[in-house]
């Protein structure tokens, strides 16, 4: 029996784990948007916007949610961390995650 734990693949978990350094507040549109809030007023955006805002208390807690949003979310889905309500940082682009995969695979 293996206790093997799923996780983001890499270059990705490193740009999610320093973007959570940083982070207010995560948030899920239901279908594909998962975003990031890196500051009070991103946060506060999100919420004008109707978003339901997580606080992010616990970086693992944070990851663990995000991918659960992830393995859920429709092939469009990407993550963005945002900062003053209006600089979005792209971690995962639409199809790149998705793509690296198909890459790798590829090559083996």
């Amino acid at each position: 029996m293996s206790n093997t734990i799923e996780t983001f693949k890499q270059p990705f978990l490193d740009n999610i784990d320093a973007a959570l350094n940083d982070a207010v507040s995560i948030t899920f549109d239901g279908c594909h948007k998962i975003y990031i809030a890196l500051d009070a007023k991103s946060h506060d955006g999100f919420v004008g916007y109707g978003y339901d805002m997580i606080p992010v208390e616990d970086k693992t807690d944070a990851i663990d949610l995000l991918l659960q949003w992830w393995n859920v979310s429709c092939d469009l889905r990407l993550i963005s961390a945002v900062a003053n309500d209006d600089t979005f940082h792209r971690l995962i682009p639409q199809f790149e995650y998705d793509n690296q995969q198909e890459n790798t695979d590829e090559r083996m």
